[in-house]
């Protein structure tokens, strides 16, 4: 039986200066008016002009060894219409190995939600949760009361109880973490351990000052390819490395895989969910690690 451990507190995020919530908005502005092809133009080239080839994120603990049973928390963010429309076949993957994930939605989204079809997979272990109204990037950085209905429009849209939340972008603030506890959440998964201090890396913990939970994000699949600029060879080593290294310290790998980005890696991915069964990891949704902390009902409907 999985049973998590979440800690007393951990890193506070660092204050957005004027700047930078204007820079996010400003983004936000010029994506929502871009068609989608250009909108991943302009992300892809912002992401390159920070790109970090050849600097590993996580440095492999000395002398530490694999441990047999590593702990994976598996997301999926529908950013896009392909990523809804290939979402069944990573469940099919999943479901055959016996593992289940949590599937981040935009409620109103460049897709048509199927409340049926999300109903049926909640019902068979997978987890629902929240990426969104739409894909705002400066949703974070928004005032408190837009932030608290969009996620109260979201919410609604939906049509199930969702706990979980990851921001758009990973755009996430504290104005933000207030909001989602206000509005029930019981997590927020928007913290990428590879921007800060390794210590928000290793599991989740309860924000500082605000009652809820910060599962913080391992790896990416976009860090993987666009960020980091990897072939399939070295995001292979840098994978299963970076699994070592946070199971060596008792931690909990968190992983995204957008179902649109796999489409054109599906033997990659393929590979690595295999390699993970092979190894007895424990492949569950974000909920299933906090279950022993809280009981969200996201199967229940409203």
């Amino acid at each position: 039986m999985l049973t998590s451990v979440v800690a007393e507190t951990g890193p506070r995020l660092p204050r957005p200066g004027a700047w930078q919530k204007t820079g996010r908005r400003t983004l936000a502005w010029l994506l929502e008016r871009l068609p989608e092809r250009g909108a991943i133009m302009l992300t892809g080239a912002l992401k390159a002009s920070r790109r970090r080839r050849g600097r590993p994120l996580f440095e492999p603990a000395e002398g530490a060894e694999a441990v047999t049973r590593p702990v994976v928390c598996l997301t999926h963010d529908l950013d896009r219409a392909a990523c809804w429309e290939f979402l069944p076949r990573l469940i099919e993957m999943e479901t055959a190995l016996g593992f289940t994930s949590t599937i981040n939605v935009l409620a109103a989204g460049p897709y048509r939600l199927d409340p049926g079809y999300l109903r049926g997979l909640a019902e068979t272990g997978f987890e629902i949760g929240l990426h969104g109204l739409t894909h705002d990037v400066a949703l974070g950085f928004r005032s408190p009361a837009r932030i608290r209905e969009t996620l109260a429009r979201a919410q609604e849209a939906v049509g199930l109880v969702v706990k979980g939340f990851r921001a758009p972008a990973l755009a996430v603030s504290e104005a933000l973490l207030t909001e989602l506890c206000r509005a029930g959440f019981i997590y927020d998964s928007s913290v990428a351990a590879w921007r800060g201090p390794w210590g928000a890396a290793a599991g989740p913990y309860r924000y500082p000052g605000i009652d809820i939970i910060e599962v913080p994000l391992t790896l990416a699949d976009d860090l993987l390819w666009r960020d980091l600029g990897l072939d399939e060879a070295s995001a292979r080593e840098f994978f299963w490395q970076t699994l070592d290294r946070v199971t060596a310290v008792g931690g909990t790998f968190v992983l995204n895989v957008h179902p649109c980005l796999a489409a054109g890696r599906l033997g990659f991915w393929e590979g690595i969910l295999a390699g993970l069964a092979e190894r007895g990891a424990m492949v569950v949704p974000v909920k299933t690690l906090l279950r022993s902390n809280h009981d969200p009902a996201d199967e229940e409907t409203r």
